[in-house]
């Protein structure tokens, strides 16, 4: 199914629900600028002038038991004046919850497409994900989450590399009080690699399945402040290798409003992971997860007027592609503009 027909079929869903009770359409763009400094996808440590935009759009209706939402990302990014390398990518995310006093259920989709680009390189990332989400009610402070999902990513360029993945998930959370609460959980995936390149190696070495296993943990507090995080430990092993390896996911993110004009946002966005030595025979075959970017940033944003921000930003980032031989690092500091509705 394309990208546009999973669009196209998340409005008429919307629309045959009938007329929404409470509607919210929502829409954003920024824009931001500066020098960076960045190394990757086959070249070598470069200063270049970086410009990138980030285009939102969101639709919300909801009636007494029942909430549908879309949203809508497009993140087009060009890196240098010459010889540059762009990135677009854009993305389609739905749900659907019905809800009930104590047992809650919902649907979801989410669609990614990536495009990487220079003189040497053309790859698209393409990524599907479908989920089904019970909550239960278990007391005015503890609710317990179970999921399911299935994933499927395709990544293209001289050679076709796809996995398919089943999720199982649950986690309880807490409401500690009225502005913080925890959570606890288990996360399991089980995953298969295929490959469609044209090398002389065994279908053997182009193969590889496995799984991942282990629990996750969350916080939020929300006052004068706003702080996030969320970590998950997986063990994982693979037919490739029979030793157990681990790795680790981890997002942070604190944000306070100074004054009526100023704030500032900390975000901490990163996986690492054991990663055996496989040698150019079996490389194709390794798990490469979903999510590939890892950054680290500040952000000072100062409101011009309830519509308008100007910001100024510091960030790291490192986007890993595939088993780590395809990967691009940055260094770079940007002033912007915001615009929403």
């Amino acid at each position: 199914m394309t990208f546009r027909k999973i669009v196209l079929l998340s409005i008429c869903l919307v629309s045959f629900n009938g007329l929404p009770v409470h509607a919210q359409l929502g829409l954003k763009f920024s824009g931001e600028m500066g020098p960076f400094h960045g190394k990757g996808f086959g070249g070598s440590g470069n200063d270049y002038f970086t410009s990138r935009m980030d285009f939102r759009a969101n639709y919300k209706h909801e009636d007494r038991k029942n909430i549908w939402s879309l949203r809508l990302r497009i993140r087009p990014k060009i890196y240098g004046l010459t010889n540059s390398t762009s990135i677009i990518k854009y993305s389609a995310d739905g749900d659907y919850w019905h809800r009930t006093q104590k047992l809650s259920w919902g649907l979801s989709f989410s669609r990614e497409r990536y495009h990487y680009g220079n003189t040497s390189l053309d790859l698209n990332f393409d990524v599907l994900q479908l989920q089904g989400t019970t909550l239960w009610t278990v007391s005015h402070n503890q609710n317990l989450l179970l999921y399911f999902k299935y994933a499927y990513r395709d990544l293209t360029s001289s050679l076709r590399n796809s996995l398919d993945a089943l999720v199982m998930g649950g986690k309880i959370n807490w409401s500690l009080s009225r502005y913080s609460r925890l959570g606890g959980g288990v996360y399991a995936e089980r995953y298969t690699i295929s490959n469609d390149i044209n090398v002389s190696f065994d279908q053997n070495q182009l193969e590889n399945s496995g799984w991942r296993l282990g629990p996750e943990f969350s916080y939020e507090f929300q006052k004068n402040h706003v702080f996030r995080f969320k970590y998950r430990f997986l063990h994982y092993r693979s037919e490739l290798s029979a030793d157990l390896n681990t790795e680790h996911s981890i997002r942070v993110l604190f944000g306070k409003i100074l004054n009526r004009r100023w704030s500032v946002f900390l975000l901490l966005d990163t996986y690492l992971r054991d990663l055996p030595a496989f040698g150019d025979s079996l490389k194709y075959a390794v798990y490469t997860p979903l999510n590939t970017e890892n950054n680290l940033y500040g952000k000072i944003d100062y409101r011009l007027n309830r519509q308008t921000s100007i910001f100024f930003k510091l960030e790291y980032s490192k986007d890993e592609l595939f088993f780590q031989d395809l990967a691009f690092t940055s260094r770079q500091s940007t002033i912007g503009v915001e615009f929403k509705k």
